[in-house]
């Protein structure tokens, strides 16, 4: 069975992105980018919760063949190596599949999550993750 949705990056705001659209029901599948400074929390997180429907890997390729049609995947800005996955992306979705970028900006006095970016072009999203590098 494929899933609804597919969130990359389970830092802070990807794990609670994660349980709440699982507490809400919605199938989600879970992917994060390995990272030697995560993966040990990550791994422990998703084992944390085996009561959990998501479904987690490793591998780009079976987390975008996972999410049913036309797909719908979040990155969150913990995502640390974003050029290589939205390549990746590229290379593995269609014309049809929608990514959404959340970007958390932060000022002097507050942080606020936005949704900065709908969009099947992976250009424009990579263009506007690279404005806050």
């Amino acid at each position: 069975m494929r899933t609804k949705l597919g969130i990359i990056g389970l830092g802070n705001l990807g794990k609670q992105l994660a349980v709440d659209l699982d507490d809400s029901g919605m199938e989600i599948s879970l992917y994060h980018y390995p990272d030697s400074g995560l993966d040990s929390k990550v791994i422990s997180f998703v084992l944390s919760q085996p009561h959990r429907k998501w479904r987690a890997g490793e591998d780009l390729v079976d987390f975008v063949v996972s999410i049913g049609t036309p797909r719908t995947i979040i990155i969150t800005p913990e995502q640390q190596d974003i050029e290589l996955v939205l390549s990746q992306l590229d290379a593995i979705c269609t014309e049809y599949d929608t990514v959404i970028g959340i970007d958390v900006q932060k000022d002097e006095d507050t942080i606020f999550n936005k949704i900065c970016f709908i969009s099947a072009s992976y250009d424009q999203l990579r263009d506007h993750f690279q404005q806050f590098s």
